[in-house]
């Protein structure tokens, strides 16, 4: 038999393969040639385009500075309460940390939590503010800084200090009406010890000065704030 015509079978069986695959998949056709070849339609490749989100979605948020200036203020309240060998008032905080009132007692606030069970604590005695070491440690400290120890307070003194701490602000001839006599000599200790001074005058005829208590009242307590100190007891 002529291997031409032997050859025709073959060439319509491939012509009929190349028509089916074209219908099951369009974009694959027969070359032009006819030989029975199948080629894949050369796809269109995109170009290639940077995925990354706009520069603008990398800048820094237009609150963010203030927003680590707030959450670094009560850091820096503690760094400089440290370094301060005084009590510094709210006034002051605001003016080194440029913040205004209520922002520093917002930080305030942070600060008196991060410290609990530390060794040392908010003081805070009306504006004025100071840390201290807790009492709990007082005898560790003195061990190791051996200050200088000054005469222990008198019962009568502790008696005085004890009314004006609870009864603040308060005239002398209250103190005396309660303890029944003369309190000047006491008050005058106190005062010198830094436990007690002026913190205005009454309305009363000459005017009498009025006593309250200071940071350093609170130091030798071992007391956070007014607010921490005992309840009296009554009938005592």
């Amino acid at each position: 038999m002529d291997a031409r015509r032997e050859a025709r079978p073959h060439h319509a069986e491939a012509q009929r393969g190349a028509h089916r695959a074209a219908r099951a998949h369009p974009r694959i056709r027969r070359s032009v040639g006819g030989c029975g070849h199948i080629r894949c339609r050369a796809r269109a490749v995109a170009p290639l385009v940077d995925q990354r989100p706009p520069e603008r979605a990398f800048r820094a948020h237009p609150h963010r500075n203030e927003a680590r200036r707030l959450t670094t203020l009560p850091a820096a309240i503690e760094a400089i309460l440290f370094s301060s060998n005084r009590p510094l008032t709210l006034r002051e905080l605001q003016h080194a940390t440029d913040s205004d009132r209520t922002a520093i007692e917002n930080a305030l606030g942070e600060l008196r939590e991060a410290l609990e069970g530390r060794g040392v604590m908010l003081m805070r005695h009306h504006d004025e503010l100071h840390l201290a070491t807790r009492p709990a440690f007082a005898a560790a400290v003195r061990r190791a800084l051996r200050p200088e120890v000054s005469g222990k307070l008198s019962a009568a003194a502790y008696e005085t200090l004890a009314i004006v701490a609870y009864q603040q602000p308060v005239p002398r001839s209250r103190i005396e009406d309660v303890r029944g006599v003369n309190c000047e000599s006491v008050l005058t200790n106190l005062e010198l010890r830094d436990l007690i001074a002026e913190v205005g005058r009454g309305s009363g005829p000459g005017q009498p000065k009025l006593y309250g208590t200071t940071m350093r009242f609170l130091q030798v307590m071992g007391l956070e704030s007014l607010d921490h100190l005992p309840k009296p007891s009554v009938g005592g």
